[in-house]
């Protein structure tokens, strides 16, 4: 067994590891928000929008 293929079965294993683990934590994730049945769209988004019902106050207008 030459190094490059010791090398290339290193790098295979590891990537498929690394797919693996990302796998487990979406799973994990996605299964926590079915079980709380809950989802706060602004929670998880980059632009933070107000709420219904808690109108933002501006003192300039």
């Amino acid at each position: 067994m030459t190094k490059a293929m010791f090398l290339n079965g290193q790098v295979t294993l590891a990537a498929g590891m690394t797919d693996d683990t990302i796998g487990w934590i979406l799973l994990s994730v996605v299964s926590g928000l079915a079980s709380s049945g809950k989802f706060d769209q602004n929670l998880y988004s980059s632009r933070k929008q107000p709420r219904k019902g808690n109108p933002q106050v501006c003192p300039n207008q």
